[in-house]
């Protein structure tokens, strides 16, 4: 899973879109690079053999 906090720092330290000798060049939106860096994150803690924090209710044997 690649971290995209790196590259979301950089986008939005870099202009949108410039134009140099009659090329143009845009970016995704920084909303859209954050967008895509929570799910990614989400699939990855989805696919964690964790579970986190879970309730169960303890019942000895021997007990009614």
């Amino acid at each position: 899973m690649p971290d995209l906090s790196d590259r979301i720092e950089a986008s939005a330290s870099e202009p949108q879109s410039m134009t140099v000798d009659g090329n143009t060049a845009t970016q995704h939106s920084l909303k859209d690079l954050i967008a895509a860096d929570e799910y990614l994150k989400a699939n990855a803690a989805n696919a964690s053999e964790k579970r986190g924090f879970q309730i169960q209710r303890f019942k000895p044997p021997g007990t009614v």
